[in-house]
């Protein structure tokens, strides 16, 4: 099968650097089970202004490049690809990010087909054949649907209230996902 991944929150921890820095910045102590949107634009003691401030310096002082794995990440592609799959990087990252992009996948050993940087994700999808597209953002799922794919939503604090529609399952976890596409 064909799997399309999302980088950001399914196999890069890029929310922890966010909240690294905003808890820097900000001398605060907020936890990633503390973003309860994904955009953490509800968070009452800091502006809009401020929380766009934090994301265009990460975006732009190079944070992508060292972000960590989400834990089974990488031995998840690993037994992905072994089981035959091919896999397909589908992403929505800003311009500066995409140059920490491919050394970040290098340094840490993920093999691909294929690299997209786009919003229009289930348009990509359909694009390139993708039967599966794991994603942590349920509108994106409900899109890969509307385009003709299966989609799995990968459980993270902003969505874990999403109620699962036709086509969309939820993994919890890399041993979720692989066990969901290797049933199939």
């Amino acid at each position: 099968m064909r799997i399309g991944l999302d980088l950001d929150g399914v196999t890069a921890n890029f929310h922890q650097r966010y909240i690294d820095e905003i808890n820097d910045r900000h001398n605060s102590n907020l936890k990633l089970s503390d973003w309860k949107e994904w955009d953490l634009t509800n968070i009452p003691w800091m502006t809009r202004e401020e929380f766009m401030e934090t994301i265009k310096y990460v975006n732009t002082s190079g944070a992508f490049r060292h972000l960590e794995p989400i834990r089974g990440a990488l031995s998840g592609i690993e037994r992905l690809r072994r089981n035959g799959h091919s896999i397909h990087i589908i992403t929505h990252r800003t311009y500066q990010s995409r140059l920490d992009t491919v050394p970040w996948l290098d340094t840490h050993g993920v093999d691909f087909e294929t690299l997209s940087f786009s919003k229009e994700k289930g348009q990509i999808c359909n694009d390139l054949g993708i039967d599966y597209m794991i994603d942590d953002i349920q509108s994106t799922c409900e899109d890969v649907v509307k385009w003709g794919s299966q989609a799995i939503l990968f459980t993270r604090p902003w969505n874990r209230d999403y109620e699962l529609k036709n086509g969309i399952y939820r993994a919890n976890n890399w041993t979720d996902v692989t066990e969901l596409i290797n049933a199939k």
